[in-house]
């Protein structure tokens, strides 16, 4: 309630551009961040958003516009637009820059990229075409016009032929690029179950095409929005780091263990993602504890999660956890890291614990590396490819069950990882065979 009437006050402070943002998409977010945040972390990013937006106007992007336009190049190839809804070093970022390069290297194209938010990788993609970052949008009112804009200026010099928009998340961006652009292919990262009903409407009004990586994701979506307009095709993306085919296991051991200072005896749980209640930090957390409770064994286990994020109320209990059963030096938060292959073939095991993850990178970095997967029932699209030769799927939250196969895998299969014939399993989650796949679309 005080967090409320902060707000209130807030908006008392600024009306026009509270007004302007009360919407449907911002009282979602809202009442996710209620979630995720602590009150006092959320009011310190509304404050600094409303301060922020006073000064914001889609006028004030027609000079950068202009410019960017004017640095665009004449030329006879085909255009294709692609959408992020940010630059981070996560999944859905990753998955469209990856496609992206593969079609610039295969084909005639020229690329432009529009970015909803910038992040760590975004001068990777500044390295495939020239980049706009949009300044308005969580002003949707805003937002809109200085897309429209954006998108009339580079019609002066090109028809962009198709525009792949990435993620539910970027969904905002569709009718706008759908009056604009020849042909508009959405993929789909999200499970639709985790929003407001009826809010994929959007994406099935102005897409041709809609991508989902796996029949579970698909099914998910129809719960959100019965998508009857656009055409819906399956397609799972492929391994992305396939260098982590070649690269050596014992040298990723030796070096992950050498930087936590562990024995090099030690074996290795390892979790990943941003420490939100989706990934299942907590779920991951009370698994180790309860593990680390009742483990007889001669080998020291050490339980690794992998990835950061902003502050929230998860992060700060799951540590606090920790401290409270004393198991600071085998439960380690060790935050993000550029180079991931090292952590996953210097693991053993890998817990794909979230609640709800449609089709997940990490899992197939997790096969590629040879780790036994223990995932739960119902929570992706990644259940679709596990089997008894790469892992286990349990029933949701038993962590009891995942504890007995970890001290049943450990003591029983001490040297733990699968073997696999890296040429098939390169053929068979062929990234570039999936690139290859949405150009043809």
């Amino acid at each position: 309630m005080a967090l409320f009437k902060e707000i209130l006050s807030l908006g008392l402070k600024y009306p026009k551009v509270f007004l302007e943002n009360i919407n449907r998409e911002n009282w979602y977010k809202l009442r996710q961040a209620m979630v995720n945040e602590p009150p006092t972390v959320i009011l310190k990013n509304i404050k600094k958003y409303f301060w922020n937006a006073r000064e914001v106007s889609p006028e004030k992007s027609i000079t950068k516009i202009t410019h960017f336009v004017d640095q665009l190049k004449y030329t006879n190839k085909e255009i294709y637009l692609f959408v992020s809804h940010e630059a981070s070093r996560t999944g859905a970022p990753l998955i469209i820059k990856k496609a992206a390069e593969i079609m610039k290297n295969n084909h005639d194209i020229q690329l432009i990229f529009l970015l909803c938010k910038g992040g760590e990788i975004e001068s990777e993609f500044s390295k495939l075409g020239p980049i706009y970052l949009l300044d308005n949008w969580n002003n949707i009112p805003h937002f809109k016009k200085e897309l429209g804009y954006l998108l009339d200026q580079i019609g002066t010099k090109y028809d962009i032929d198709k525009a792949y928009v990435n993620s539910a998340e970027s969904r905002q961006v569709l009718p706008s690029i759908k009056r604009r652009v020849k042909k508009v292919i959405c993929l789909v990262h999200e499970l639709g179950t985790y929003y407001p009903s009826g809010s994929w409407k959007v994406i099935d009004d102005n897409s041709d095409i809609v991508v989902f990586p796996a029949k579970f994701v698909n099914t998910k979506a129809m719960k959100n929005y019965s998508f009857n307009k656009a055409s819906i095709v399956i397609e799972g993306q492929g391994l992305i780091k396939t260098e982590i085919l070649e690269a050596d296991p014992e040298t990723s051991k030796a070096r992950v263990r050498k930087e936590l200072n562990i024995p090099e005896n030690s074996k290795i749980v390892l979790g990943c993602g941003t420490p939100i209640p989706r990934k299942g930090i907590d779920i991951f957390t009370f698994t180790a504890i309860n593990f680390l409770h009742q483990y007889k064994g001669s080998e020291p286990v050490y339980f690794i999660w992998l990835g950061d994020g902003d502050l929230n109320d998860y992060k700060i209990w799951v540590q606090r956890d920790i401290d409270q059963c004393d198991y600071r030096k085998n439960i380690l938060l060790v935050g993000n890291k550029k180079d991931t292959i090292p952590w996953f073939l210097g693991s053993d095991l890998f817990f794909m614990c979230s609640r709800g993850d449609p089709y997940p990178c990490v899992v197939h970095e997790a096969m590629a590396a040879g780790l036994p997967i223990i995932g739960f029932e119902d929570t992706g699209g990644f259940c679709e490819i596990i089997n008894k030769n790469n892992g286990v799927i349990l029933p949701f939250g038993d962590i009891i069950k995942v504890v007995s196969f970890i001290d049943t895998y450990l003591k029983q299969y001490p040297n733990t990882k699968f073997k696999h014939d890296k040429k098939k399993f390169a053929k068979d989650y062929s990234f570039e065979s999936y690139a290859e796949n949405l150009f043809k679309l």
